[in-house]
């Protein structure tokens, strides 16, 4: 007789871990600086920034892609709770690849969708209208934006007076969501102040919450529950 063991990994335990530790680290650097110029902290920051925002989107992909994973294990995974039906129809969508090929949101619509949870609005079985579900949303897009980045010039003097130009009308959204870089100084442009700890904490803690909003909804307990204490950033 062959016995054949198999270990499952939730990644997504780990992608939350880490975009909050990043979150930790630039928080050290800010609370070190000393209010003068110091052009590798400031990239030490940034990369921290970075891939606290990174981390962060990693986390709702893989939180969405291991709930339809859960549904072809033999308990059920988090599903155990769900109907057979349910479970099913996870199974099937994820190996037709119809929730494989979504990008996070639409995934954890997709999830939501096919639990039967009742919607709250027309479109939308998340609150789309609240701020937990728009701060997710931003967090996402200013990880597309840093994928994607695109290069522009515009005149350091005219960056914060004109903010409604295409190349900065996305960081005028990000006003206020968060604490401005302390490394940067209040006459640099909005822009050069985003990647810093309050950047990399409003991501860690923002999708935290759309995860939370979305387990809530599902009825079920989330799966990163047992290192919630450390999920500081």
């Amino acid at each position: 007789m062959n016995v054949r063991a198999e270990l499952r990994t939730s990644f997504s335990i780990q992608h939350i871990q880490s975009a909050f530790f990043f979150a930790r680290q630039c928080k050290v650097i800010e609370e070190a600086h000393d209010g003068s110029y110091d052009a590798p902290s400031i990239a030490n920051c940034r990369a921290y920034a970075t891939g606290a925002v990174f981390a962060a989107v990693a986390f709702l992909e893989a939180t969405a892609g291991e709930l339809f994973v859960d549904a072809s294990e033999p308990d059920g995974g988090l599903l155990k709770g769900q109907s057979p039906e349910v479970c099913h129809t996870f199974a099937e969508a994820w190996s037709k690849s119809l929730s494989k090929k979504s990008a996070a949101l639409p995934k954890l619509e997709q999830a939501l969708e096919l639990a039967g949870t009742p919607k709250i609005c027309a479109a939308s079985r998340f609150n789309t209208e609240g701020r937990t579900y728009d701060d997710a949303k931003l967090v996402i897009e200013l990880r597309n934006k840093l994928v994607h980045y695109e290069p522009a010039c515009l005149p350091a003097e005219l960056a914060d007076r004109n903010p409604t130009a295409p190349r900065y009308e996305f960081a005028e959204r990000l006003r206020g969501r968060f604490p401005e870089s302390r490394l940067m100084g209040a006459g640099n442009p909005l822009f050069q102040k985003i990647l810093g700890h309050g950047c990399a904490k409003w991501a860690a803690e923002s999708t935290l919450a759309l995860a939370d909003d979305f387990y809530s909804r599902m009825g079920i307990k989330p799966r990163y529950n047992h290192v919630r204490p450390e999920l500081v950033g």
